[in-house]
């Protein structure tokens, strides 16, 4: 049926108008708005008077709302729930939307924001079945009656879709019934950048979306089941139902690398949210750490450790598993007792004769008085004492015959004094635990001795000696930091959001936690596709230990949305070949041309005619898989002789440009293709 075939259009055509006529006429009002007298470089040098402030307040709401308008007038909404609220003799038509609408001086909803508690009956309202629905308000429970489920698909502004996946009386409870909308949806050729799902939420993932903030979320979720996108989405519902409590600027989303970045810039602008600082750990910690480090070549480590015969090693000396632990941590504070304990030199403060501090007095000051700051902290407010004690026995000199004589004595004291004292960064303190000499002319760390395997030790120090950490140093570095430096204010997180959290360690998750209010996280990742096994976790019960005592919610996401059945059921044949899965996944009803297998002498042959074929039925991304980097280059060069052009992505690139690609299959995960090849899926490729 033709969208101008449905019984529904003229009505839904005309509310559509004017639900655009709605939103242009509050674009406009406000763009009246008088700018202010200042314009942004003036508002930023200049101190601003109050009026001043609040005309620049003023102008953000504007700015905001018109953003906020535009995108509704592209989709202004993507779905209708008709509800009869129990007591209530009139059944309301909801019009739900990314973006709220409101008119009038009593702020009529003419779009509800699918944030809001009343959309959730969108999401929840099952295909088959019953017709009664409840939802949650902060005004307490509410249920009634459902009618009508409508989906439309709105594309700048132009009604294109409209399905009706419920209607009071329809198909009998326990009918299977596939989802006419989300099949569309799912069948969209996929490009360079992940979409929102905020139209076809499913009620497993809309609960996700709405679990509570105050405890952490662990989403165990197959390969596509959309958990980076539910993520996204939940994010989104926090930063509104929590507005003042959760600010963008507070929030972290942590991903594996910069290309997948890239993928999902877009998800977060097209639901209204800006603000939110997306980073990968490595970024993230190398800034906090503030220090001039050499991290290993990223490229270079993964193509060593994925060449075929490899095997990095998973166990307790593992260096990534060991330093990535919270055992680890618990030798890290160890040793920072140590230190602390032996950090004030047993020597008095002597400017000259008469004029000393005592050596117990310093202590006591270390010890007791500033005991709650952070060793280095302490250091520095000390000797903000001892410069004070300095110029106050100075002050009888000033203006006198031995006053550079004595200025020279208080310089040469405080230095002199200086020297006796522990003065390690981060780095260096990391490096002497790990088992490197101390730095020349710099007091030893007094760490005492540590139970770290032989293996982690040897590594670490060959890399120091090159100059170089290695991405498992990064966590308790910057630990360190924290301990002996103290964290700031500013640093301080609202939630944050660990996407592909299987290869994150406990350490990591240990280090955010201490800078995250209210424990608010949201982990997720499959560890089915745990492909950093000596460095990530191999059970989720190793992240829920860094909360205990304190609950975890726990949830599973297996349903898969981005492949067929004949896809899915081949994948999951592979991956109990390799082990006992954490859980398989389930295709949602969509079949497909079965998967193909073949032997091809000429590798590279047979991939170009698959790609030709696949072209001519104008597919927007495709994927051929290599192992490693290595095998990707060969095989680019192969299909570039072929006359085929593909690009070649590799760990330093920044952005997924969609097309024709060839990638290492560590570059790969979250990313959705509209097919796939795998190339050289051999024995000796893949240690089958």
């Amino acid at each position: 049926m033709s969208v101008e075939q449905h019984p529904a259009w003229a009505e839904e055509s005309s509310h559509l108008a004017e639900t655009k006529a709605e939103a242009a006429a509050q674009i406009r009002t406000l763009q009246e708005i008088v700018p202010p007298t200042k314009d942004e470089d003036e508002l930023r040098e200049d101190p601003m008077d109050a009026v001043e402030v609040a005309e620049r307040s003023l102008m953000v709401l504007r700015e905001e709302g018109v953003h906020r308008l535009k995108l509704s007038l592209r989709e202004p909404y993507f779905g209708r729930i008709d509800f009869q609220e129990e007591g209530d003799p009139v059944t309301q038509a909801l019009y739900v939307g990314k973006v709220g609408l409101e008119k009038g001086e009593n702020h009529d909803p003419v779009v509800i924001d699918w944030r809001a508690p009343v959309a959730s009956l969108f999401y929840n309202t099952a295909l088959s079945g019953t017709e009664s629905a409840e939802y949650w308000s902060p005004d307490g429970k509410h249920t009634g009656t459902i009618y009508l489920k409508r989906n439309f698909g709105i594309q700048q502004g132009i009604l294109q879709r409209i399905v009706d996946s419920k209607v009071r009386g329809g198909p009998e409870e326990g009918e299977e019934i596939l989802d006419e909308f989300l099949q569309y949806r799912l069948e969209e050729s996929r490009d360079s950048r992940l979409r929102d799902i905020v139209s076809t939420i499913q009620g497993e993932q809309n609960g996700i979306i709405r679990a509570p903030m105050d405890r952490p979320l662990i989403i165990q979720g197959v390969a596509g089941s959309g958990k980076t996108t539910v993520a996204l989405h939940r994010l989104a519902y926090l930063l509104y139902t929590f507005r003042g409590k959760v600010e963008a600027s507070r929030v972290v989303i942590f991903a594996p690398n910069r290309m997948f970045l890239s993928y999902i810039a877009d998800v977060l602008p097209e639901l209204g949210v800006g603000g939110v600082l997306q980073t990968t750990f490595a970024d993230w910690a190398l800034e906090e750490l503030g220090e001039k480090v050499r991290l290993t070549d990223s490229g270079d480590r993964l193509e060593m450790l994925f060449a075929p015969g490899q095997d990095p090693g998973e166990g307790f000396d593992a260096p990534g598993r060991f330093k990535g632990s919270l055992y680890f941590k618990t030798l890290l504070d160890r040793a920072l007792a140590e230190y602390q304990a032996t950090f004030v030199p047993e020597t008095d403060f002597v400017l000259w004769p008469g004029a000393t501090i005592k050596a117990e007095t310093i202590r006591s000051w270390f010890y007791e008085q500033l005991q709650i700051w952070p060793v280095m902290t302490r250091k520095e407010r000390i000797f903000a004492r001892l410069k004070k004690f300095a110029d106050d026995r100075f002050l009888p000199y000033k203006g006198s015959m031995q006053e550079a004589e004595r200025r020279k004595m208080v310089r040469n004291a405080l230095s002199r004094y200086a020297r006796l004292w522990p003065d390690h960064t981060a780095l260096r303190l990391y490096q002497e635990i790990l088992g490197a000499p101390a730095a020349r002319n710099k007091i030893p760390a007094q760490v005492g001795h540590l139970d770290i395997p032989e293996r982690v030790t040897r590594e670490a120090i060959q890399l120091f000696k090159q100059k170089e950490i290695a991405p498992e140093d990064l966590a308790p570095l910057v630990y360190l930091k924290g301990r002996i430096r103290g964290w700031k204010e500013d640093r301080q997180l609202d939630h944050v959001v660990i996407d592909e959290a299987q290869d994150f360690s406990p350490l990591q998750v240990e280090l955010l936690k201490a800078l995250t209010r209210a424990n608010s996280f949201t982990i997720l990742g499959d560890l089915s596709q745990g492909i950093h096994a000596y460095a990530g976790v191999h059970d989720w019960d190793e992240l829920t230990d860094v909360f205990d005592p304190h609950p975890v919610t726990y949830q599973t996401l297996e349903t898969s949305y981005r492949s067929t059945r004949e896809i899915i059921e081949f994948a999951n044949g592979v991956i109990q070949k390799v082990g006992t899965p954490a859980a398989l996944a389930r295709p949602v009803f969509r079949s497909g041309a079965p998967v193909l297998v073949e032997e091809a002498p000429d590798a590279a042959a047979r991939v170009k005619a698959h790609v030709e074929r696949l072209q001519g039925q104008n597919l927007a991304s495709i994927a051929v898989l290599a192992r490693t980097e290595a095998a990707a280059v060969a095989m680019k060069k192969a299909l570039g002789a072929l006359g085929l052009e593909a690009e070649l992505i590799l760990p330093h690139q920044s952005e997924y440009k969609g097309g024709l690609s060839v990638i290492p299959s560590y570059l790969v995960k979250g990313l959705e293709f509209d097919a796939v090849i795998v190339a050289d899926a051999d024995a000796p490729g893949y240690g089958l």
